[in-house]
């Protein structure tokens, strides 16, 4: 999954107290920020479309396998790939 980083601009003394007051309690402010995010989503984004989300972000799966079919000519094995 590719992530991208967002850029806000807020009060610098409002964020100062906050971060120091949750590094208090041992909370990453980024941490809450993430866990907002995540409930804003499912709040906002419909079912259907996060589990279409879900189903793409999941790693891709690696190609099948080539099969080999060993076949006898004229009294030599070969192998030949499909």
């Amino acid at each position: 999954m590719k992530k991208i980083t967002f850029s806000i601009e807020w009060n610098e003394e409002k964020a100062a107290a906050l971060k120091m007051f949750l590094e208090q309690k041992h909370i990453c402010l980024e941490d809450k920020i993430i866990e907002f995010l995540d409930g804003l989503y499912i709040k906002t984004v419909p079912s259907a479309v996060r589990n279409y989300v879900d189903l793409k972000s999941a790693a891709p799966q690696k190609a099948p396998a080539k099969i080999q079919n060993i076949t006898p000519k004229n009294d030599e094995n070969t192998t030949e790939t499909v």
